[in-house]
């Protein structure tokens, strides 16, 4: 069971990850481009989702640690 709990929470780590790529990606297409409405959508939009994915990733850590007690590796993993 932990080992499941560890495979979902690298599963939310890429998540997260690949959706702050699409952020700076489109960072710097608006600045290239100098569209000012697409860096507002970044800024509106996207950091609102990045900001809940880390909340939601915290939330699992915290919940793995309390509910298995991880020690060692899965631990330092978590």
């Amino acid at each position: 069971m932990l080992r499941a709990k560890i495979d979902d929470l690298k599963r939310q780590i890429i998540q997260y990850s690949d959706h702050v790529e699409k952020m700076i990606e489109k960072s710097i297409r608006g600045l290239v481009s100098q569209n000012e409405g697409l860096l507002k959508s970044v800024i509106k939009e996207d950091e609102d989702k990045a900001n809940m994915l880390e909340l939601e990733l915290d939330r699992t850590c915290t919940t793995v640690i309390a509910q298995y007690q991880p020690m060692g590796k899965e631990l330092r993993t978590v």
